[in-house]
């Protein structure tokens, strides 16, 4: 036990738990001298201290010996008081680890319902936005049809159309970004010429190049056919060249290409703007599904290159940046042949 006796008051019960457990058992004294090895039942005890502090034990007999007429008992007692408090804290701990297993189980689960009302709801809200503006540019295009209209009413719609066609982009990004969440998208896999998505996107920035004052460089020269989704990667390439416009008013912005066996490889670069190492390393972050914090002085936000890392997973494709220790680095894209 590890205690002097003489600090421990035994208990008053400790020879009627005895006589209860081991000699009862027995139907004659004669049965018990005869017992040289008897079963090792342990009990549970506890001894009071003069400190009124308390000491478990266990408390077995085990041996009985007969000695003329005399019995003798060997007893073995073991302090399992630490054992006891440990056994108990261990119990405490479970006991807190399940409330919060089950806390957060249901938190993971409330968030995952709101996640997907607010899923749904995007979903909802973008689709019923684009049907109306869809309208309105329909119009708009209807109108600078008209020869009979001013120059200068010409322009103010060419600006309408413009922006409500960047608008409609929007909402489109938004949509499929919802879609990618809940699982919904669905892959389309088509055959055609990626220098028709390229011809889309010059088309479609062609006011903004003009206005920036920045050239658009197309060094894929030779015929690609990709068998791929044309929507999705057209997506990626016209959110990518479109944040890249955004950061300067000067320079070009070039569009390269090379292939391996298994893939087409693209490069884009502005060469008209210097990323800092804070910008560099956010879009490193976001490009390898890392947190990242939203800054009001960054160039562009850098958002939607999540929707392209999204996309590109789906067709089993992947954007990287560059060469991180140069200013202006490119990003590469790979689509599988």
């Amino acid at each position: 036990v590890g205690e002097n006796i003489h600090e421990l008051t035994v208990p008053e019960n400790m020879r009627n738990i005895f006589i209860k457990t081991y000699v009862n058992k027995f139907k004659s004294i004669k049965d018990i001298v005869s017992f040289e090895q008897p079963a090792k039942e342990e009990i549970k005890m506890s001894f009071l201290k003069k400190d009124r502090s308390i000491i478990i034990t266990k408390f077995r007999v085990d041996y009985i010996i007969k000695n003329n007429r005399n019995i003798y008992v060997v007893y073995f007692l073991n302090n399992i008081t630490e054992r006891i408090k440990a056994q108990k804290e261990i119990g405490i701990k479970k006991k807190a680890l399940e409330r919060a297993k089950n806390k957060l189980e249901k938190a993971v689960k409330k968030a995952e319902k709101e996640n997907k009302i607010k899923t749904n709801f995007l979903l909802n809200v973008t689709h019923d936005l684009k049907s109306p503006l869809a309208s309105m540019l329909s119009f708009s295009k209807l109108l600078l049809k008209d020869d009979t209209l001013p120059e200068k009413h010409r322009n103010t719609i060419r600006r309408i159309d413009h922006l409500g066609n960047k608008s409609l982009v929007m909402l489109d990004d938004i949509y499929t970004f919802s879609e990618i969440m809940s699982n919904k998208i669905k892959v389309n896999k088509i055959n055609f010429e990626f220098q028709e998505i390229l011809d889309d996107i010059i088309q479609f920035y062609q006011y903004d190049l003009q206005k920036r004052n920045i050239k658009f460089i197309n060094n894929v020269k030779s015929i690609i056919k990709i068998k791929s989704d044309k929507s999705l990667i057209r997506k990626v390439f016209l959110n990518l060249i479109g944040n890249l416009l955004k950061l300067s008013n000067k320079g070009k912005i070039t569009v390269d290409f090379n292939q391996d066996e298994n893939s087409f490889l693209f490069s884009i670069k502005n060469t008209g703007f210097d990323f800092s190492q804070k910008e560099i390393q956010k879009i490193k972050d976001i490009l390898d599904n890392k947190n990242f914090d939203i800054d009001d002085t960054d160039s562009v936000s850098w958002l939607n290159l999540n929707l392209c890392r999204d996309i590109l997973k789906l067709i089993d494709g992947k954007i990287s940046l560059g060469d991180k220790s140069i200013k202006s680095p490119k990003f590469y894209i790979s689509i599988p042949q």
